[in-house]
């Protein structure tokens, strides 16, 4: 089923789902009120019956296991949605027979039981929802409300600090106010259904809203004491209260815009992960579609020759299908060249199939499906890498949103100190902001953004370089010590803010690095840094999907896992080694190295904990790096050029004999460069591959390998 149609079907099921647990919990409390169950039974009886009809009827597809979280040590199980809801149809029909019994105590606790159950397959289901959505739509739907959200509260800015404006004239000039309280009611008015509208949920406001939903409160207090003021002709009076107003709305709207560009960055992650993934299993789907008619082929007589012609056509046409997914880490890979031959040799196969030649036929699909599982186990690789730096990045999302929760927590403890178990609250709030920080240095190192470029630096403005998650509760403890001596603790409460506000705009930052990193473009001509940190992020990737499979591994099958484990110790290796023109020895790198060398030992003595502890230190060691590098090499993605060309469908995923690969869109031309540079440089995988196109289907098949050997050497 596709993504779209799931969510669809979900989003019903939630519906009906929301409507058994209002309708069982109306239930429960009828059968709670009635002393005698016997008059209403038959009643009674009718609503269960309906309630566990409507569940056993309602269609549940299999939901699968939950994304991976960075914790994660083990892939997470599917949840057990089946058994749920056979355990709440279960628990429906003992409360039936209980209901006809008379016994009401019985029958309560059933009721009680089926609504808990209930609302754990809800749960389920609405996590699912949520990653459906990701798939269907992105987080499309998150950004719109975030940008309608800043563009709400920029207006509200600005006709605000125009009726202040008006206001200061008006109580210079010892004018009326009167007409300027129309303005300011209307003011107030749509800033408390923003209010409201921020506020909705069953549950009460999302986490992320708090920090937000604080200043339009403040903004919503100042308003209607700024038009209390107005209509008593006050206008000087009413000149603070808007100052307040205006300022507080300029805050909300500096949140909302951080709130959009944080999404807007998870969006394209999200994006690119996906396309990569696509990209990934439909390469696997052709691999093994043509693996499976090799085989068909290769027994086919002249007449069920032609009977599998339709599925080698499809089988280019997906070709064509997948080519703008490919586009995407065609500057990582050099996919280009295996993937012009692919398509060449899948499309020459048709001639020999129309003419009953299986030899031949097979033959060159032998060949097509070599250069196409290439070009799977490279994509491959980038979608493990995707997934490895999504998990950061997620996590880093969350934390931004942690910090601006936690400082808006520390506001409100600063703004109501007289409350009286201000202490209490403040001892609570450096606890938690402690294993904040603790866990965000565990996750992203110690970073110094002194690394950056001075480019990049200008960039940041007056943002602190020298990042320190644990400064926030050095803050919080001091202000909870002077509190408890009776002394006046908003400063360090206010600090406290400055330093929560300061790790979330440097986690801003490192989670732009990462977002690009993915799918950086990297050539010969790229620092020896950037080759060193994607090959790197290959090993990290990989020992973290390691890591996982060991702990979901039985003690005795860990063997099995050593060579791969061994294999990632040797690559490392050679990152511990100094070379004439590469960049110096990283010490992180070495420390990794000397991690990662004995756990392959440790697998093949079936010692899990162990391992499963050095593969951690391995783990955390090699995202450290990587998250340093990133800034250091600036790998966030660079703004799109206006003057870069469009293109539309047809110019990139065509597979024919006279145009590019569908994501090689560069074609070789005789025109002169943009630039006028007259210099040689390394030609690009693109142009390679559209270059190798002129070439591939000119030669004898038996020439076409050392041909394409040749061109990959050439590019070397």
């Amino acid at each position: 089923m596709r993504s779209g149609s799931e969510f669809a079907l979900i989003r019903g099921l939630r519906e009906q789902l929301t409507s058994l647990i209002s309708g069982q919990q109306e239930l429960l409390a009828t059968c709670e009120g009635i002393a005698d169950l016997s008059a209403r039974a038959p009643e009674l009886r009718k609503r269960q019956t309906s309630l566990r009809d409507a569940l056993v009827l309602a269609v549940l597809p299999a939901i699968p296991a939950p994304r991976t979280r960075l914790f994660d040590l083990a892939m997470p199980p599917a949840p057990p949605t089946d058994d749920l809801r056979l355990r709440t149809e279960a628990l429906m029909t003992e409360a039936l027979a209980r209901l006809e019994a008379g016994t009401k105590d019985d029958a309560v606790a059933r009721q009680r039981e089926a609504v808990k159950s209930l609302r754990e397959l809800d749960a389920v289901i609405a996590r699912w929802s949520s990653e459906l959505a990701q798939k269907a739509l992105g987080v499309s739907a998150l950004v719109s409300d975030a940008t309608k959200r800043a563009s709400v509260l920029e207006q509200l800015e600005t006709r605000q600090i125009g009726l202040l404006e008006q206001t200061e004239e008006a109580a210079l000039k010892k004018k009326n106010p009167e007409a300027l309280t129309g303005d300011q009611q209307s003011l107030a008015t749509e800033i408390e259904e923003f209010r409201k509208e921020l506020s909705a949920g069953a549950s009460g406001p999302a986490k992320e809203a708090l920090p937000l939903l604080g200043r339009v409160e403040a903004v919503a207090k100042a308003m209607k004491l700024a038009t209390t003021a107005l209509q008593e002709k006050r206008a000087e009076d009413a000149l603070e209260p808007q100052e307040a107003a205006a300022a507080a709305l300029t805050e909300a709207r500096a949140l909302a815009d951080g709130q959009l560009l944080q999404l807007n960055l998870l969006q394209q992650l999200i994006a690119f992960e996906q396309a990569v993934g696509k990209a990934s299993e439909g390469m696997a789907d052709i691999v093994g579609g043509q693996s499976d008619l090799i085989a068909a082929t290769k027994v086919a007589d002249e007449k069920a020759l032609k009977a599998l012609l339709p599925s080698q056509k499809n089988l280019l046409n997906c070709l064509t299908d997948i080519a703008p997914s490919l586009d995407l880490v065609a500057e990582r890979l050099d996919v280009g060249t295996p993937l012009v031959f692919a398509g060449s040799d899948v499309e020459d196969a048709l001639p020999a199939m129309e003419d009953g030649d299986a030899q031949d036929a097979a033959k060159i699909q032998e060949i097509a499906v070599g250069s196409l599982a290439k070009v799977q186990g490279l994509v491959a690789e980038i979608a493990v890498q995707t997934g490895y730096v999504a998990e950061i990045v997620e996590f880093l999302h969350e934390a931004q949103s942690d910090a601006a929760v936690l400082a808006f927590r520390q506001r409100q403890l600063r703004e109501n100190t007289d409350a009286k178990d201000t202490l209490a609250q403040q001892q609570a709030l450096a606890s938690e902001t402690g294993k904040y920080g603790h866990t965000l240095t565990q996750v992203a190192g110690t970073i110094d953004l002194r690394n950056l470029d001075e480019k990049m630096k200008e960039k940041l403005g007056e943002l602190e370089l020298v990042v320190d998650f644990g400064a926030p509760v050095g803050h919080m403890k001091k202000a909870a010590e002077l509190l408890q001596s009776g002394q006046p603790a908003a400063d360090a409460m206010k600090a406290a803010e400055t330093a929560l506000s300061a790790n979330s705009a440097q986690l801003l930052v490192i989670i732009q690095m990462l977002n690009g990193l993915p799918g950086i473009s990297v050539t010969k001509a790229d620092p020896p840094e950037l080759h060193r940190l994607i090959g790197v992020l290959d090993i990290a990737s990989k020992h973290h999907q390691l890591l996982r499979q060991t702990q979901g591994t039985a003690d005795k099958d860990l063997p099995t896992l050593a060579p791969a484990q061994a294999k990632l110790a040797e690559a490392a290796a050679k990152f511990t080694t100094a070379e004439p023109e590469g960049p110096s020895i990283h010490p992180m790198l070495t420390t990794a190295h000397g991690q990662l060398m004995p756990i392959a030992g440790v697998l093949s003595a079936s010692r899990k904990a162990d391992a499963g502890s050095a593969q951690q230190a391995a783990d955390q060691t090699l995202r450290h790096f990587i998250i340093e590098q990133a800034l250091i090499l600036n790998t966030a993605i660079p703004p799109a050029s206006s003057s870069d060309p469009v293109l539309n469908e047809s110019e990139t995923t065509d597979l024919s004999e006279s145009d590019t690969v569908g994501f090689v869109s560069d074609f070789v031309s005789g025109e002169a460069p943009k630039d006028k540079k007259s210099e040689w440089e390394i030609l690009g995988t693109r142009n390679r591959a559209s270059l190798n196109q002129n070439f591939a289907r000119e030669l004898p098949l038996e020439y076409r390998a050392t041909l394409k050997d040749y061109y990959e050497r050439v590019a070397k």
